[in-house]
């Protein structure tokens, strides 16, 4: 009788939310696998030691497609975390196919999340055909970097950066340092940053009047005037001289003192203030076209589909402790908040580099909410590589990057393994 009581015990145990001395376990995932990883580490940290009902596990797994395509699989055997990190455009990929939980006012107020408190176009990035599928932790848009030294000596003044072409083309050629053979020792613009010239290509894209797809998001649209006049802008650099002629990543050049300005994402802050001999500041994206536009990107937060809605409740009340400390994620990983409470907070206006990212809030563009967004991303990087390094033309790359595009919108990626 005893083990038949000790069997049944188990049994109902295991129907239970796991639990630690009374608290609801739940599992998070997330690809920080950088320095940001430690920080987001230390907030959960936090979050476990402000309250005593919930426990969470966090599991950091390698960023890209290993990530992406272990979080499926998990989704796909019934063993997912309870909240999971997720790139906005891979948003599609898990909301087309009934992968995530939507986020309904309902489940959203049982978690107590203030999302009247987000910043309204930010929330447009965890959105999927009008539902809401992610809450951003943050944003991470593209934005001009400079070294405030390199500027004075110049005799631009540090000040009073606001870039548009004429005046960003006027700064690199005063910037550029050559030496007595000719050879260039300072580039005073250099727009490669992180591989290539996609994001930066993509905001000009934008500011040019342009789309990278239909408004049915069935066929390409890039293959433009906006298109070639935004590709021919970095062309037309290069042919000046004022930018390598090469694709060259501009990362250690900036930070060593070879660069004096470069376009680049949010999650440069930390890296370049452990330079210690860079002083640097950061200003909005140039306005190189007739419209303003940023490229960016979000870390959505969003619930992976489970058999029992059961640790909801605990998992929208970690997603609203998380966003409601954003400062401490901009503060340490760069990153810009989403929060009105946060940006409007005296803790972020000392902040003063990411205010720049802040001023881009309300013209940020996404990359394509397509479910096949990774792979158009890495074509496109290598279509407008191969111009920049002159291996292709600029109508070449465009017209084949559309015959790509056009091709795989048309085979649904994302319901393998449905």
């Amino acid at each position: 009788m005893r083990r038949v009581l000790s069997v049944l015990l188990v049994v109902l145990l295991t129907m239970l939310p796991i639990v630690v001395y009374g608290k609801t376990v739940i599992d998070f995932w997330n690809l920080f696998t950088g320095p940001d990883g430690k920080i987001m580490e230390n907030m959960v940290k936090e979050f476990n030691a402000s309250q005593d009902e919930i426990e969470v596990r966090m599991q950091i797994l390698p960023w890209g497609d290993p990530y992406y395509n272990k979080l499926l699989l998990s989704i796909q055997t019934g063993t997912p975390p309870d909240v999971a990190i997720c790139h906005d455009w891979n948003l599609p990929i898990f909301a087309k196919y009934d992968r995530l939980f939507p986020m309904s006012p309902k489940t959203l107020e049982k978690g107590g999340v203030m999302k009247g408190d987000f910043m309204e176009y930010p929330l447009t990035a965890g959105k999927y055909k009008g539902v809401t599928y992610g809450l951003p932790l943050d944003v991470h848009p593209y934005a001009l970097y400079y070294n405030v030294d390199h500027l004075k000596a110049a005799g631009i003044d540090p000040n009073k950066v606001v870039l548009n072409k004429d005046n960003l083309i006027d700064a690199a050629k005063k910037l550029l340092v050559k030496d007595d053979k000719g050879q260039v020792v300072r580039w005073g613009f250099m727009p490669t940053m992180h591989g290539g010239i996609w994001r930066e290509w993509y905001t000009l894209l934008h500011q040019f009047g342009g789309t990278y797809l239909t408004k049915d998001q069935t066929k390409a649209a890039f293959n433009s005037e906006a298109g070639v006049r935004a590709l021919q802008f970095f062309v037309d650099l290069q042919n000046e001289g004022l930018i390598p002629p090469t694709m060259t990543d501009a990362a250690t050049p900036f930070r060593t003192g070879k660069c004096s300005m470069t376009i680049a994402g949010t999650w440069m802050i930390p890296g370049f203030e452990e330079q210690k001999d860079l002083n640097f500041a950061i200003t909005v994206f140039p306005q190189i076209g007739h419209k303003k536009a940023a490229w960016s990107a979000s870390h959505l937060l969003v619930l992976p589909k489970k058999k029992t809605r059961e640790k909801l409740e605990a998992a929208t009340k970690f997603i609203e402790w998380l966003t409601a400390n954003q400062i401490e994620w901009s503060a340490k990983a760069g990153h810009c908040p989403t929060r009105k409470s946060v940006i409007n907070s005296d803790a972020f206006k000392k902040l003063t580099k990411q205010q720049a990212f802040v001023a881009e809030l309300n013209y940020l563009v996404w990359q394509p909410h397509v479910e096949q967004a990774m792979s158009i991303e890495s074509r496109s990087g290598q279509e407008l590589n191969a111009v920049y390094n002159k291996q292709k033309t600029v109508v070449q790359a465009l017209k084949d990057l559309e015959t790509f595009v056009n091709d795989i919108l048309t085979r649904p990626i994302g319901e393998v393994g449905k």
